[in-house]
C-alpha cells in the first residue's frame, strides 16, 4: 500500500499505477495527491465534476463499493450499488433511485477510479476505466478498465496520459 509521499512523481507529473494499491481515507486527500489540488474537504464523488471539464481529459471518481450484509449486496451510499470485478476490469453502477437522467448526457472520458472499501476502507486506485454503452443501459452503467497506470500533467492536473 502506497501512501501520498510514496507516490512516484517524475517532472512535475504524478503517476498512479493500480499495482502499487495506492489508498487515501479521504476523497480531499486523494484530490490533493494525484490532482496537486490544495482543498480542505471534498464532498462529491467526483473531481472535478460528475460531467468532467473543459479543462481536462478525464474526471476521478470515488465510487463507494457495496457492502455484503447477510449474503446480499447492501448500497453503500445513496442509493447506489457500485461493484467491482474480482479482476478489477470492470465496474457496475446501478442507479437503485431509479430518477430518470436521461437528458444528462453520459461521461465518455478517461475515470480514474478510487473506489472505496466496504466497512469504512480506504479509496484505493484500481485504474483508467471507460464507459461501456454496450452493456450500460438507464439504470445500470459498465465501466471497463482500460489501463492501469496513467501520468497525471498539470497543476492542478489537466490531462491523462495512458502508461499501459
Amino acid at each position: 500500500m502506497k501512501l501520498d509521499s510514496q507516490i512516484t512523481r517524475e517532472n512535475g507529473s504524478v503517476i498512479l499505477d493500480a499495482e502499487d494499491n495506492i489508498c487515501f481515507h479521504t476523497i480531499y486527500d486523494a484530490i490533493n495527491a494525484v490532482a496537486r489540488t490544495e482543498y480542505k474537504g471534498w464532498m462529491k464523488a467526483c473531481w472535478p465534476s460528475s460531467e468532467g471539464s473543459d479543462h481536462t481529459n478525464f474526471r476521478i471518481w470515488f465510487p463507494k463499493l457495496a457492502e455484503r450484509k447477510d449474503g446480499k449486496l447492501v448500497c453503500a451510499s445513496n442509493d447506489c450499488l457500485n461493484t467491482l470485478s474480482e479482476d478489477w476490469n470492470e465496474i457496475v453502477y446501478d442507479d437503485l433511485k431509479l430518477v430518470d437522467n436521461a437528458d444528462t448526457p453520459q461521461y465518455i472520458g478517461y475515470d480514474l477510479i478510487f473506489a472505496k472499501e466496504p466497512s469504512e476502507g480506504d479509496y484505493i486506485f484500481r485504474g483508467v476505466f471507460r464507459f461501456d454503452a454496450e452493456q450500460s443501459h438507464r439504470y445500470h452503467h459498465v465501466e471497463k478498465r482500460i489501463a492501469t497506470k496513467v501520468k497525471l500533467i498539470g497543476t492542478p492536473a489537466h490531462t491523462a496520459e495512458i502508461l499501459n
